[in-house]
């Protein structure tokens, strides 16, 4: 789905929300659209249509997007925490505005949790590596993602990967 086709998916409340956020980090939209749109294209080519499921691929799609969308805004804003905490509020304004049955949810957003650790831990010195070398970690991770069938499953404290479907 590009970028034009999510806003128009998108009700009057939706985009007055997506809105209010931007107000607040106007600089953050490109990188944040950009990052979106890459996750896209590496899920559809590294998983075609399994991404938009509850397995694993999902748990890849959700924890690459946070790890992209920090990597593109510190492009624009230099200080990493800000640009986490940012991956943090668009992606669980996501999850708010398109509601999923409670296990789901908390799965993606643990996922999203999943991505920005990775990409905190990562050595950022060879900024041009960053981007493959967080895929790396997370193809790695997505194998021995956790299957989960219940909320209580995912820990606080957990930092692998879980899903609900098996893909």
């Amino acid at each position: 789905m590009s970028i034009r086709q999510l806003i128009r998916s998108l009700s009057f409340k939706q985009l007055w929300g997506l809105a209010g956020l931007f107000i607040t980090r106007p600089l953050l939209l490109y990188p944040t659209a950009h990052a979106t749109r890459v996750t896209y294209s590496i899920c559809n080519n590294k998983f075609g249509k399994k991404h938009h499921k509850n397995g694993q691929a999902n748990a890849f799609r959700h924890a690459i997007w946070n790890a992209l969308i920090v990597l593109k805004c510190l492009r624009w804003n230099r200080n990493e925490e800000k640009c986490i905490e940012w991956a943090k509020r668009i992606t669980d304004w996501h999850e708010d505005f398109s509601p999923n049955k409670p296990l789901a949810r908390k799965m993606d957003l643990h996922n999203n949790k999943v991505g920005r650790l990775v990409f905190a831990s990562m050595n950022k010195k060879e900024v041009n590596n960053v981007t493959e070398k967080v895929i790396e970690q997370l193809t790695i991770m997505t194998k021995s993602s956790i299957f989960v069938t219940e909320i209580d499953e995912i820990k606080p404290d957990l930092k692998e990967l879980v899903h609900i479907e098996h893909d």
